[in-house]
């Protein structure tokens, strides 16, 4: 595969409004500027990447299901509006958690790197 530019984007604060925990579609709003930059990185064959940390899954507030629902629905949404997201990637891991499979410290979890050396394994 030939690698392309990419582009790295956080999700919520930065792609959406962060209103705390957003995990439905309803909750989901984009900030001003986010598709017109989104196209223009789409229009100039980046591949883009939202990494995103989702400790309320660690917390019990939502389950993994629901955050999965709510990366199909955005990149349908997108894919809509002729604007490609390559993947969507979350750490789901919080060291206060009350989840125990979830309730550990993890290099995942941003501002840790390990999401975004996974994706740059899988090649880009």
């Amino acid at each position: 595969m030939k690698k392309k530019p990419a582009a790295f984007l956080d999700r919520d604060g930065v792609i959406n409004y962060d209103y705390g925990y957003v995990y439905k579609y309803k909750d989901f709003k984009l900030r001003p500027g986010v598709i017109k930059g989104l196209k223009l990185l789409t229009k100039n064959d980046y591949r883009i990447f939202i990494i995103t940390n989702q400790s309320g899954i660690a917390r019990g507030f939502f389950k993994v299901k629901d955050v999965d629902l709510l990366h199909k629905l955005i990149i349908k949404n997108f894919k809509k509006k002729k604007i490609t997201i390559n993947e969507i990637k979350y750490s789901p891991f919080h060291i206060k958690g009350v989840i125990k499979k979830y309730m550990k410290n993890s290099k995942t979890r941003k501002p840790g790197n390990l999401m975004v050396k996974q994706i740059l394994k899988n090649g880009i």
